[in-house]
């Protein structure tokens, strides 16, 4: 017995030494992809080809654009209710990556003026041509009571200068010339100053203001306006006179220049 169970001890012992032992397989693992920086995007040049047309679309505007890399700088008037939609065409232009407006907002009832005048003050402007209207002493506000002085610069020829006053309520008072002062032909290069005398005060109502000065080559009506008139009925009449003598003289001869104002009453 003893040795019979040896024996089988023996022999299982064996076979237990002999098994093939199971093979496990190591799972294979990717190594961890790198992180990669995303390509760095061009930014186009910023042109005037691109400016020019959107400006365009920019209703009751007269505006300016200079570019000095992929900044873009805009000064002029717009539209206070256009404000917004502006900002939003003007950083849309491919290649702008800073937007300066330098505006002065003009109420909607002056768009007329702006339009009809705006392209010959921003022609005006590019070309440098030294004509201008300011009030006398500089200042913006006027109060109830005060005297509207203006000094006026022509251009380097002969001009008729026309001055007019346009105002919140939809008006126009014709300031030169007018009954209060007929003379408006000017040598060249000559400043002149208007309401001296006390010509015209700030009365109601009170709002902001536009003024226009027109200096043209020729008469731009064969005599003077009602001293005030509806804003609507001069302007259709100044934009056939001035488009008369445009084509006669050349659009380079009409020069303008605004002035904003705004009236207050007197505390």
């Amino acid at each position: 017995m003893l040795a019979t169970l040896a024996f089988n001890y023996y022999k299982g012992s064996k076979e237990q030494v002999t098994e093939t032992p199971e093979v496990v397989k190591e799972e294979t693992r990717e190594p961890p992809a790198l992180a990669t920086t995303p390509p760095t995007p061009v930014v186009p040049p910023l042109t005037m080809e691109a400016v020019t047309p959107v400006l365009s679309r920019i209703p009751c505007s007269i505006l300016l654009p200079t570019i000095k890399d992929n900044t873009l700088q805009v000064r002029g008037y717009l539209a206070e209710s256009g404000t917004t939609r502006a900002k939003e065409m003007l950083n849309a232009i491919p290649g702008v990556q800073a937007l300066n407006l330098d505006v002065r907002q003009v109420a909607d009832e002056k768009c007329g003026a702006v339009e009809l005048f705006g392209p010959y003050w921003a022609q005006n402007q590019a070309a440098g041509t030294p004509v201008s209207v300011k009030t006398k002493p500089v200042r913006n506000v006027l109060v109830e009571g005060d005297s509207v002085v203006l000094d006026v610069t022509t251009p380097p020829w002969d001009s008729h200068v026309y001055v007019d006053y346009f105002s919140f309520d939809g008006s126009v008072l014709h300031m030169v010339p007018s009954p209060r002062a007929r003379a408006n032909q000017a040598p060249a290069n000559y400043s002149a100053t208007i309401g001296s005398m006390g010509n015209w005060t700030v009365a109601k109502p009170f709002g902001t203001d536009l003024i226009v000065m027109v200096a043209t080559p020729m008469p731009m009506f064969d005599g003077m306006r009602p001293e005030a008139e509806a804003a609507g009925d001069y302007l259709k009449a100044a934009d056939k006179q001035l488009k008369q003598i445009a084509s006669k003289h050349g659009r380079e001869k009409i020069l303008v220049d605004f002035l904003q104002v705004t009236t207050k009453a007197k505390k």
